[in-house]
């Protein structure tokens, strides 16, 4: 028993640069289990649907109306590398409508038809918080696709994706993403979705999550982002069809795109509104198995270092005995 209480004592001494070491090391290999729970960015648990992309001809009917929004701060202040978006999917679908949704724009259509929202919607501590519940308002009101300045089309989405929600009780097309869940970047759905009614009426209660004070990217995400998008689809599974992540050409968070034989999209450089802690979360994700290793080295080096100091602690005591 003597024996053991100095070795306690001294672990306890010692433990503050062993506990976050180990819940560093910890966090890394979640996230490479993560990683290397998904082919080519696709969960090994759900299997892709067999000929996803060759199920409707394009002569195929659809539920969801033939509109297309997309959004930002406004037309004029596009950045150059998004310019032609908007003529490319006004030229790979001229059957639908194409309306483009600014912030003055998105904020006149919660004054006008969701005046319960306007001041949450102007409490939003970030911009593109607003942007985001503003899309869930736009689709919800008017049905068709949204879709993020960053994704073109290559060709007609209607045979593809649309044409799977045609009567069947379906209501929502969502895409999941390369690395967990749906993201809110894409989705289609009819109006007055189900879904959709349940996510804008659950807003209000996540303008400041918690987990907004430690950081901002968890303060979007939470709120009315991602996160939040996902947390409420998940719920409604019966009511959406789920697009695997390589078939939207999205295989992976690390590269912008992956190999396809007929691609339906193509994606550009994106996460205009990520800061630094977003970065750290996307690059901790594709570089999980370095972090793993160089935990681990530290682990090892701050274990020998501490081995080798309660040696001398010994000695040092057998010397004075």
């Amino acid at each position: 028993m003597g024996s053991i209480r100095p070795r306690l004592y001294v672990i306890l001494k010692y433990r503050y640069p062993i506990i976050p070491l180990t819940a560093l090391f910890i966090f890394s290999f979640i996230i490479h289990s993560r990683h290397e729970n998904r082919i080519g960015g696709v969960s090994k648990l759900k299997v892709e649907p067999p000929n996803f992309m060759q199920h409707f001809d394009k002569t195929c009917q659809t539920d969801i109306p033939r509109i297309i929004h997309q959004s930002y701060i406004s037309l004029e202040t596009l950045p150059e590398k998004w310019k032609t978006v908007p003529d490319e999917w006004k030229k790979t679908h001229p059957d639908f409508e194409y309306r483009f949704w600014s912030d003055e724009s998105n904020r006149e259509l919660i004054r006008t038809k969701y005046p319960w929202f306007l001041s949450v919607y102007d409490g939003y501590p970030n911009p593109i918080s607003r942007a985001d519940a503003a899309r869930y308002f736009v689709i919800y009101t008017y049905g068709g696709i949204y879709s993020d300045m960053d994704i073109t089309p290559l060709k007609s989405i209607t045979a593809p994706l649309l044409c799977h929600v045609n009567g069947d009780g379906k209501e929502m097309i969502v895409m999941e993403t390369p690395n967990l869940g749906v993201t809110n970047s894409f989705f289609a759905a009819k109006s007055n979705s189900t879904i959709l009614n349940a996510l804008i009426h659950d807003l209000p209660n996540h303008q400041r999550p918690l987990l907004g004070y430690f950081s901002p990217h968890l303060a979007v995400l939470f709120s009315a982002g991602t996160t939040r998008y996902w947390m409420t689809v998940n719920q409604y599974p019966q009511l959406t069809v789920s697009v695997p992540a390589k078939v939207w050409n999205k295989c992976s968070v690390c590269e912008p795109t992956c190999p396809q034989t007929d691609p339906i999209f193509r994606h550009l450089v994106g996460s205009s509104w990520h800061r630094s802690d977003g970065m750290i979360f996307n690059w901790s994700f594709c570089h999980a198995k370095f972090l793993i290793g160089l935990c681990a080295c530290a682990f090892v080096m701050t274990t020998v270092w501490f081995i080798l100091r309660s040696l001398n602690g010994r000695k040092v005591n057998l010397r004075d005995n």
